[in-house]
């Protein structure tokens, strides 16, 4: 038999920050044990809330994006001149 360990904040979470250790201070966590016999005889509900899309986020993701296109098109670009340049110069 395991045990599943749910740790709450005994509080409103503060979630403009990143990280759990801001959203629910070490003060107000309370842990929880649910054995299995309580786990399958209750109905647990989790609700996920999507974080909204942050602009500087998209732009960066944008930004990175233009950086690997750029980076695959220089590489290509050199191989074309490389395999002109090492090609059979009798053949052409």
């Amino acid at each position: 038999m395991a045990n599943v360990n749910l740790v709450v904040c005994t509080t409103t979470p503060n979630l403009t920050t990143t990280t759990y250790s801001s959203w629910c201070p070490s003060a107000n966590r309370r842990i929880i044990v649910v054995d299995d016999i309580e786990l399958a005889a209750a109905a647990l509900e989790v609700s996920v809330k999507p974080e909204p899309i942050d602009n500087v986020r998209v732009q960066d993701m944008y930004a990175l994006f233009i950086a690997f296109v750029a980076v695959l098109v220089t590489v290509w670009g050199v191989k074309q001149l490389l395999r002109l340049f090492t090609g059979d110069m009798e053949r052409d």
